[in-house]
């Protein structure tokens, strides 16, 4: 599985990936596993092993060789945590 880049611009900590997920604060950058599926103009569809969701575009944006097409999975990237809303 491939890694995509996630910022969270939303402002706030956010939890990655589901409410009891790592916390991600405003400005941090994480690194996750899965496959960018389709682009829309509200979120980035991204299927992680299997389980596709949406990861909105006013709290995240992809960046990275990702934003052509890679993943998500909850590894803190070069930053202190990572988060999803």
């Amino acid at each position: 599985m491939a890694k995509l880049t996630l910022k969270n611009i939303s402002g706030d900590t956010r939890s990655l990936g589901r409410p009891d997920g790592l916390p991600v604060k405003a400005g941090d950058v994480v690194a996750v596993d899965g496959e960018l599926v389709e682009e829309l103009g509200d979120a980035y569809v991204i299927d992680q092993a299997g389980q596709v969701r949406a990861w909105p575009k006013e709290t995240w944006k992809l960046s990275g060789a990702g934003a052509s097409g890679a993943g998500a999975s909850g590894t803190a990237a070069g930053s202190k945590g990572g988060a999803e809303s």
